[in-house]
């Protein structure tokens, strides 16, 4: 499943036009970033969490109205960052999720499976 999640996400960028640079220098915990000026991701590949890294960059891609006034405020950053976290969910669920029966769906699962953190749980519920 991690490499038809990792297919999937190639593939949804490469339809945005987004470009992608792996990145295999970094260290697990450096998070992967969007430029949207160059309209291009650059993906840790050692990251823990790498596939919602993907996620959340693609999210990134799609919300650019809120990247012009990322580094305006904290208040812009944290509004991007909430909405680049609720795309990626939402985009990682629609996947994780398409061929599953509905009382066999498992939020727990789906956070374990793709490592996203605890504290996104009311996220991944309404995403």
């Amino acid at each position: 499943m991690m490499d038809r999640t990792f297919s999937y996400l190639k593939k949804l960028a490469s339809n945005l036009g987004v470009t992608i640079r792996y990145s295999y220098k970094m260290n697990n915990t450096t998070p992967s970033v969007y430029d949207q000026y160059s309209n291009q991701i650059v993906l840790n590949m050692n990251a823990t969490d790498m596939l919602f890294q993907f996620a959340h960059e693609i999210a990134h891609s799609l919300t650019r109205e809120s990247c012009v006034l990322y580094k305006t405020s904290n208040i812009f950053h944290s509004r991007a960052e909430y909405e680049a976290n609720s795309l990626a969910i939402k985009i990682l669920k629609d996947f994780y999720f398409k061929d599953v029966e509905i009382e066999n769906r498992r939020i727990d699962n789906f956070m374990l499976y793709y490592k996203i953190p605890y504290n996104f749980w009311d996220l991944c519920m309404t995403a």
